[in-house]
């Protein structure tokens, strides 16, 4: 009779152990969502990351454009109980696995988001030849590229889906793209 109460006890702690592990979810591209979810983003000093920008589907098939500072306040909110962990959100986020309820946009949105729909023109083309054609010495977008701006938008989702960091420059309204990390780790 003691072993049935043991087996039992075993094959609740199993159980409950396989429940609480949704939580903590393994993340193929762990370098490069590490660099969006480092920082104190509890501090009043954005982190040194804040320019890299990124990309999230939203619960009406759009794609929002913010930065993590506006993730972290979306996650800390709404997410806290769903993932362990900031990262392992932004890695959800990444994989298309989670979508951002458009209600909880509406809170942290700045004028610095965008909102678009992809295009998927560029989803099969090679990126060495889309270097080639859209971008300065293989970092900047050209300016003088006949793309809608919702082109613009769905050429740089392509790069952040293969892994690269797209950053927009405020002051001259331009964007670039590494595939390096702020310390100038390639990915």
């Amino acid at each position: 009779m003691r072993k049935l109460f043991i087996l039992y006890y075993i094959i609740i702690a199993f159980c409950v152990i396989s429940c609480n592990d949704n939580t903590k979810r393994e993340c193929i591209y762990d370098n490069f969502i590490r660099e969006y979810s480092k920082g104190d983003f509890e501090s009043d000093i954005p982190p040194i990351n804040f320019g890299y920008l990124f990309f999230a589907e939203t619960n009406d098939g759009f794609i929002i454009i913010t930065n993590n500072f506006y993730l972290y306040q979306i996650f800390k909110k709404y997410y806290l109980q769903e993932f362990s962990d900031f990262h392992n959100f932004l890695c959800s986020l990444y994989k298309g696995k989670t979508v951002l309820q458009e209600e909880y946009l509406n809170e942290v949105m700045s004028i610095d988001n965008f909102i678009f729909k992809n295009d998927s023109i560029f989803e099969n083309s090679n990126l060495s030849d889309l270097k080639k054609k859209y971008l300065i010495d293989n970092q900047y977008l050209k300016s003088n590229i006949s793309l809608t701006k919702n082109e613009v938008f769905s050429l740089l989702y392509h790069f952040f889906k293969n892994q690269y960091y797209v950053l927009h420059d405020d002051y001259s309204g331009s964007y670039s793209i590494r595939n390096e990390d702020c310390n100038g780790t390639n990915q």
